[in-house]
């Protein structure tokens, strides 16, 4: 089971971090239990702030029957009846709380003034959800809902929490890179368990996922890869792009594969520019079912699937990586800039200066390199 739903919060006061906005919610939410009609809501901020998971919080305190949709359910008068029922009245077993996530990724323009309406003459507490509440196609929302912003949550708050769970799942934190997970999250608690628990995985059981996972994408059909579940999608794409050559042998077979593979990281693409995560049905599609069909006939042979390159690549750099960033975390400190412009201001620095800025001998050393291939590009230049 995942954390996630495991360790969900089952109260307002239990959503980590956030605590402005969840006392404005709480607020709100006790005006409607009085029998006080408010605006809806409009929660916006980063993903994994605890945006949704507030909002199932408050339905299970406040004991209201929770109906939750995408946006794209919610499109016309027609389809919102359908979802919601008669949004004036309350639910024959008390009131309901009406959730609309992902607001701003797939609604359009013309679909805005039916929610318009609904905001208007509903009886009933409405949370709309939404990274960005001021893109410019949810502009008519926001005159009728009042806003609460939720922000990245701090690493204390975000180490208390995984803390709490590795607790309970008897997880040993010195056996997992903890301090890496809470560092590298970013303040999306969501994404910093989903880290937790694959950490708590071992070695073995990931193999045998992956390769049993590979092996139903390879030698299945396009439906089979469809049904293949893994757990992290994006890894299990690398999985596939490093393999194609050693499960295919026909040179048009591999050709295939690499073009539904191309196009699935065409839409990938679009997803990061802009955030529209129902393109995902595409991504999984392509790299998983398209690759699938590229065989014109099964192999029967074996394969010994291999590690992706690049994240054996990053993990054999790791420590490079992480002496580097102590470095520039202390010149920076010296030099009162960012670790990224101390990086950049390298060149400009002399060989001995390692004691300047209390750097220990490997860190010198680090310096001492960077120094010298900033010496030999420069010549490359000028030859």
């Amino acid at each position: 089971m995942s954390w996630l739903y495991k360790y969900a919060p089952k109260s307002v006061e239990e959503v980590a971090g956030n605590d402005e906005a969840r006392t404005q919610v709480k607020k709100w939410a006790l005006e409607w239990d009085r029998g006080k009609k408010q605006k809806a809501l409009l929660l916006w901020g980063p993903s994994g702030t605890g945006k949704t998971a507030l909002a199932h919080a408050l339905a299970q305190e406040f004991g209201w029957s929770l109906v939750e949709s995408g946006s794209s359910e919610v499109r016309n008068e027609k389809s919102m009846q359908k979802q919601f029922g008669s949004a004036g009245m309350k639910g024959l077993f008390g009131q309901r709380l009406l959730v609309i996530d992902d607001l701003d990724s797939v609604f359009d323009r013309g679909e805005v003034p039916a929610l318009v309406e609904l905001l208007e003459n509903s009886a009933q507490p409405i949370l709309l959800i939404a990274n960005d509440a001021w893109n410019p196609k949810i502009a008519k929302l926001r005159e009728v809902c009042v806003k609460v912003e939720f922000k990245k949550i701090n690493m204390t708050s975000i180490k208390r929490v995984l803390a709490e769970i590795a607790s309970k799942e008897k997880v040993a934190l010195d056996e997992i890179n903890f301090g890496g997970i809470v560092e590298n999250c970013g303040g999306d608690l969501r994404g910093a368990i989903i880290d937790l628990q694959s950490g708590a995985a071992s070695d073995r059981e990931r193999d045998e996922n992956v390769f049993k996972t590979l092996s139903s994408i390879f030698k299945g059909s396009f439906r089979d890869a469809m049904n293949a579940e893994f757990g992290d999608n994006d890894l299990l794409l690398m999985w596939i792009e490093e393999n194609i050559p050693i499960e295919y042998e026909k040179p048009e077979d591999i050709a295939q594969a690499f073009s539904w593979l191309s196009r699935s990281n065409v839409f990938k693409g679009r997803i990061s520019k802009k955030q529209n995560y129902s393109l995902l049905k595409y991504v999984f599609a392509l790299g998983f079912g398209g690759v699938a069909a590229s065989k014109k006939v099964s192999y029967k042979k074996f394969s010994s699937y291999q590690f992706p390159t690049a994240l054996r690549m990053l993990s054999q750099t790791k420590g490079d990586r992480a002496l580097r960033k102590q470095a520039a975390r202390k010149i920076a400190a010296v030099l009162h800039c960012s670790p990224k412009q101390a990086l950049e201001s390298v060149a400009l620095l002399p060989k001995d200066s390692g004691d300047y800025f209390g750097l220990d001998e490997e860190e010198k050393s680090l310096l001492g390199l960077l120094l010298d291939d900033l010496g030999d590009k420069q010549k490359r230049k000028k030859n």
